[in-house]
């Protein structure tokens, strides 16, 4: 889509008068990986019936040549002082990607778990977004976006998780009530006569999850929602390694979307999300960089919520278009009111060593995270370069396979 992009903008730019004009392309990037030729190249042979397979290449030029010299030589010829000789040199090993840290660090810090996993999928992406405060809005489309729909799903079910608890609503209610979130979360759309439509669909969705969740409450008669939207915070001690509630520079703040309690008042923690995709069991979040269920768990054990401390039993993920609470984890002998085994094996079990482990995987994900920031470590360098592809910044981005 970028290259389309480009190829369009140097057509408009082509359109100009030109007396003479030469054209050059290089034939690999900076990282040494051969680029093939942009299809302008093939419509113009074509419009002009040049032989395809005849190319001409041009002999060694005396850019090539200053490639080859040292940087001191360099220097020495362009009259450069030291301090222009480091710029330079800092530039290059940037644009080859060097591991090395190419930012300046900071002294203080503020994480979500959302940031936390954002920086295992790639640094710059971490920069861009929580450094650099860049915002990519999303385009007021004629359907409603991933993220607006996100929010009012999420605003909707707090709203109807209130208790006393209705599993009854009638549908012009719900319509009423998705009109009204809707204006309350300031929820755009392009084109206002596809509002009654995209409201049918939110409608099927909350009609849905009402359906599954009277149906559990049913079958789950001594658990009851404890707190919802609940905020919180904490702060790390570099020194200790350990969480605080004295203020540090490291500060963990956000929001869990539902935390169940159980006749023993164990809790349980529900997060909310729009489909499956993607959401696995315990057992795959630290190979995947997960960090979102098992932080929250942490931090409500520690205390860090104004529940106080309490023992965390299960993280359950609540997927709302095929309703099911079922991926995360359920601690062994101790989780059986909310979750009960009719058969088969229970993918989620987990025991009080392998939790122990969970929580510590978390404390050094996030100690590493933390180091990293701090020492400038926000090259881009993507886990995955698919990554790459969607990735709104990908035309800032100086990323040697991007360039």
């Amino acid at each position: 889509q970028d290259r389309q992009e480009l190829e369009f903008e140097w057509l408009w730019f082509l359109n100009r008068p030109w007396q003479d004009l030469w054209l050059c392309v290089s034939n690999a990037s900076f990282s040494g990986k051969s680029l093939s030729p942009s299809r302008w190249w093939l419509w113009q042979a074509l419009a002009q019936s040049h032989d395809r397979k005849k190319i001409m290449v041009p002999a060694v030029t005396r850019w090539d040549l200053l490639q080859r010299e040292s940087g001191d030589h360099v220097a020495k010829v362009r009259g450069w002082s030291s301090d222009q000789l480091k710029s330079v040199e800092f530039g290059l090993r940037y644009d080859r990607g060097d591991d090395q840290p190419l930012w300046t660090g900071v002294e203080s810090l503020r994480l979500s778990s959302s940031s936390i996993e954002l920086y295992g999928v790639c640094a710059f992406q971490f920069a861009a977004a929580r450094m650099l405060k860049l915002v990519d809005d999303p385009v007021l489309d004629l359907d409603m976006d991933a993220l607006s729909g996100g929010v009012l799903l999420h605003a909707l079910l707090d709203r109807l998780t209130v208790e006393p608890f209705r599993a009854d609503w009638p549908d012009d209610e719900l319509r009423g009530l998705i009109d009204e979130v809707r204006t309350s979360e300031m929820i755009l759309i392009g084109d206002e006569r596809l509002w009654p439509g995209v409201r049918e669909q939110m409608l099927k969705k909350v009609k849905g999850f009402l359906k599954f969740e009277g149906q559990w409450r049913s079958s789950h008669l001594s658990v009851s929602i404890q707190a919802r939207e609940l905020d919180f915070s904490g702060y790390w001690d570099r020194s200790t390694k350990q969480w605080s509630r004295e203020v540090t520079p490291f500060e963990v703040r956000g929001r869990i979307d539902r935390v169940d309690r159980d006749s023993l008042g164990r809790y349980s923690i529900v997060d909310y999300k729009s489909t499956g995709n993607g959401l696995t069991y315990w057992k795959s979040w630290p190979k995947a960089e997960k960090v979102q269920m098992p932080l929250y768990a942490r931090l409500v054990e520690l205390g860090l919520t104004e529940l106080g401390p309490g023992e965390v039993v299960a993280a359950e993920y609540f997927e709302i278009r095929d309703p099911k609470r079922q991926k995360g984890f359920y601690l062994k002998d101790k989780s059986e009111e909310y979750f009960v085994v009719e058969g088969g094996r229970n993918y989620g079990a987990i025991d009080e060593a392998q939790k122990r482990e969970l929580f510590e995987y978390v404390d050094q994900k996030l100690e590493s995270t933390i180091q990293s920031v701090r020492d400038g470590f926000l090259n881009p360098n993507p886990r995955d370069l698919n990554v790459c592809q969607d990735c709104s910044w990908r035309r800032l981005c100086r990323a040697p396979h991007l360039n």
